[in-house]
């Protein structure tokens, strides 16, 4: 990701100033078709606006990886936006896990499993009765 971006560095910059020019606006879900010269910089060669969860907030995106039927993980210009927020990566929540400069993020997914604030079952811990004295009767283990 850090080796593609510095690779490719004049290439973000010209489609983050074809997003605050307005030539990338689409309706389209994935996005408007980027200029040949570009596409090579997301997986679909679109530039598509994710919303943050909390509204009023969007962002650029360049998907480098798509899931099928949804999900995604990639390049977003925040600009100005606070990295703190969450997005809306086509059906995962994301969040901006490195800057890479410019005001370029990797946004990724914060789990594997959704929603995002879901207690991992590994980490919940059932109490089991203790006995009221040590002589109680303790059940048989069975080998």
């Amino acid at each position: 990701m850090y080796g593609t971006y510095h690779l490719n560095r004049a290439g973000f910059t010209a489609v983050a100033t074809l997003s605050e020019t307005g030539r990338l606006e689409s309706g389209d879900y994935y996005g408007a078709p980027l200029p040949p010269g570009l596409a090579h910089l997301s997986v679909l060669g679109r530039a598509a606006r994710v919303d943050a969860l909390s509204p009023g907030t969007s962002v650029l995106f360049l998907p480098a990886w798509a899931g099928i039927p949804d999900g995604a993980v990639g390049y977003a210009y925040l600009g100005d936006t606070p990295p703190g927020l969450r997005y809306d990566c086509f059906g995962d929540w994301c969040e901006a896990h490195w800057s890479l400069g410019d005001g370029w993020y990797w946004l990724q997914c914060r789990r594997r499993w959704h929603p995002v604030d879901l207690i991992p079952m590994w980490t919940v811990r059932v109490k089991r009765p203790r006995p009221s004295s040590p002589t109680a009767e303790r059940p048989r283990r069975r080998c």
